[in-house]
């Protein structure tokens, strides 16, 4: 990326932002913040950086090269209520504060993660699902599976598990 083109509710344009201009080299992934800004993720500097709109710098993570090796990609960002999630092709979570200080690194199994209502639903390997509340900073067992589902998905009150052409529904609080 080197501009953002800001789309007003009809999708019209309605600025741009020169990221260079800002001293970010390396966007990867963008994302809009709780608080009308934008959320950057710059690979140059292994920053994630909130903007205005107006093209000034509000926030700013400390580098993080110490927890990402210098091939590690961004793929997006996932912004919830309480919580920033960093997410890599390989599917590691990288979880911040709303205010962009990095808290720690979720390992997840490959595209087999789901956010719901503020909280992650996850396979972490094939001995079971998982639950990762980011207000509390922890997370809780949910069951135990046999295989590791190809898709997850939660939804009030259940989660939806596909295994090839196989579904199968979860009740919450099932142990």
């Amino acid at each position: 990326f080197n501009y953002l083109v800001l789309l007003g509710r009809r999708r019209n344009p309605l600025d741009e932002v020169a990221l260079e201009a800002m001293d970010i080299w390396g966007a990867q992934a963008v994302a809009n913040s709780r608080d009308q800004q934008i959320w950057v993720y710059d690979q140059q500097d292994f920053t994630l950086k909130k903007i205005s709109r107006q093209g000034l710098l509000s926030e700013k993570s400390r580098n993080l090269s110490r927890w990402v090796s210098n091939d590690w990609e961004a793929e997006r960002i996932v912004v919830q209520r309480d919580a920033l999630f960093l997410v890599s092709p390989r599917q590691d979570l990288l979880h911040f504060s709303p205010f962009g200080q990095y808290l720690r690194t979720l390992q997840l199994r490959e595209g087999r993660f789901h956010f719901q209502q503020d909280q992650l639903y996850y396979c972490s390997d094939a001995a079971g699902l998982f639950t990762w509340e980011p207000i509390r900073g922890k997370g809780d067992y949910i069951v135990s599976l046999a295989t590791p589902p190809d898709h997850l998905l939660a939804r009030p009150q259940l989660l939806v598990i596909q295994r090839g052409n196989q579904v199968e529904v979860i009740p919450f609080g099932l142990k």
